[in-house]
């Protein structure tokens, strides 16, 4: 074949080439790809395995080098074109990884650096529509969860003792912000661990139940909410408008000491009650 003369191949079998060593001429890709082309590598058709990467070793499996030209270093369908999975696994992309050792094992990281004057970054972005008409129970825009040993599994697994290290312990998600020393935040500005926002319109058709925050538990739990830090807060609720004061118009409430500026309404079992409170 004239081309073998530029490729050293291993093994050629009939209709396939089964590379134990294809390399260009300097030794240093396995397969080496260049110049404007309109697609690099072209799978098609019915295989086990598209692409099957073992024994990486210490290098990366798929190195992305480089980006321009407002690609996608990898795209898996798009808003506008979806990923048809009729008949297909319920998983789009999986990700399973274990280790032993005394570090650690990140399963999905990114790593987001804008330096734009109004540039916005988003470490992830998450978007579930459900459409069916008929009606679904259950829609998710994300799941998290932490569990001690595994998931129907009898291992006796022992979350140790935090020792002081503040970071340690078991949590279904950790949220953190902050700034280094020469940073500012001006004034007006807004800055919050957790945003949370509800935008549910409709025509006289929202029933149901529904919550800003929704706790459950199935065991024993010390407290809804824990404290911890040196910072402290000024304030434990705060609202900045009257349309955010809803569950405080409970009104004054008379008690021993004269009426109250104001109450905080709950609902207990369906009763409800109001907690009165006093201008500091």
């Amino acid at each position: 074949m004239a081309w073998r003369e530029q490729l050293d191949i291993g093994i050629l079998t009939v209709n396939e080439i089964v590379m134990s060593t294809l390399r260009n001429s300097d030794q240093t890709a396995g397969l080496l790809l260049s110049g404007a082309m309109t697609t690099g590598i072209s799978i098609t058709g019915a295989m086990t395995d598209a692409i099957n990467l073992s024994a990486v070793g210490a290098n990366d499996g798929i190195d992305i080098s480089g980006l321009t030209g407002g690609g996608k270093a990898i795209r898996m369908g798009s808003y506008s074109s979806r990923l048809d999975t009729a008949g297909a696994t319920t998983e789009v992309c999986t990700i399973g990884a274990e280790t032993d050792e005394d570090d650690f094992l990140i399963g999905y990281g990114s790593y987001i650096k804008t330096s734009g004057e109004d540039g916005k970054g988003f470490g992830a972005a998450y978007l579930v529509e459900a459409t069916n008409t008929t009606g679904t129970p259950t829609i998710q825009g994300m799941q998290s969860m932490a569990f001690l040993g595994s998931v129907g599994g009898s291992e006796a697994a022992i979350l140790k003792t935090r020792g002081g290290d503040l970071t340690a312990g078991m949590f279904a998600a950790w949220f953190k912000i902050g700034c280094n020393t020469n940073c500012q935040l001006a004034s007006g500005s807004l800055s919050a661990v957790v945003w949370l926002d509800s935008q549910l319109h409709g025509s006289g058709n929202l029933n149901g139940t529904h919550y800003h925050i929704f706790c459950s538990t199935d065991n024993i739990q010390t407290s809804v909410l824990g404290f911890n830090g040196t910072g402290g807060y000024t304030n434990f609720i705060h609202t900045d408008s009257d349309a955010n004061k809803t569950p405080f118009d409970g009104g004054a409430v008379d008690t021993d000491g004269g009426d109250s500026d104001g109450s905080i309404r709950i609902s207990l079992n369906g009763t409800t009650y109001l907690i009165p409170f006093f201008a500091a």
